[in-house]
């Protein structure tokens, strides 16, 4: 009986032989001999690369601006000024309530992850702690609780 067996594995042991693809020489200096990449410096852009809150914001202003001068220029305020004023300080505002939403949830807008999809891979990112008056009491809430939970269960 054990030789049954031996013989068994020694013929699978074979036929993975047979199958292994055979290196050669060329394999092993073909890596050595590939030109390298050209190293590349960073890239610069005219225009900065702002978060969105930001540009919101600069752009809202911008518009409120091009309203008044609109009205200054005319001489009276008319209905178009009143639309770049008013689409101008909408947009402030949506750019500031934004940028405060994405500063308490600590969601962080850079232009890199604006770009290009996150990455698939199996590393959790931890993301800065950022507190304020409310998260703080909340936490100690929180903590007492469940000290008071460790406490009771080991009573008993």
């Amino acid at each position: 009986m054990p030789h049954k067996y031996q013989r068994e594995i020694e013929e699978i042991l074979r036929n993975l032989e047979r199958t292994e693809p055979q290196s050669d020489l060329g394999e092993r200096i073909r890596p050595f001999t590939r030109p390298r990449r050209a190293v590349r410096g960073p890239n610069v852009s005219l225009l900065p690369h702002l978060e969105p809150p930001v540009a919101l914001m600069l752009f809202g202003i911008l518009l409120a601006l091009v309203g008044g001068g609109l009205a200054y220029y005319q001489m009276s305020q008319s209905f178009v000024s009143g639309l770049f004023a008013l689409a101008g300080f909408t947009l402030f505002v949506v750019g500031v309530a934004l940028g405060w939403w994405a500063r308490f949830r600590g969601v962080s807008f850079t232009t890199r992850s604006l770009r290009k999809p996150p990455s698939t891979d199996n590393v959790v990112r931890i993301r800065p702690v950022r507190s304020n008056p409310f998260t703080r009491l909340t936490t100690a809430m929180r903590m007492r609780r469940v000290r008071r939970r460790f406490r009771n269960s080991n009573d008993h």
